[in-house]
């Protein structure tokens, strides 16, 4: 049982790892457009 609440704490942790990341990306990404855009 403890062992299985592990597995499911480090999964979502990975998981919002992961989410975390895709909006830094696209966040980045549209920052970047933004100065480009500006020059």
């Amino acid at each position: 049982m403890i062992e299985y609440f592990i597995y499911s704490v480090k999964k979502r942790v990975s998981f919002s790892l992961c989410f975390f990341q895709v909006v830094i990306y696209f966040f980045f990404c549209f920052f970047i457009q933004r100065i480009f855009l500006d020059n």
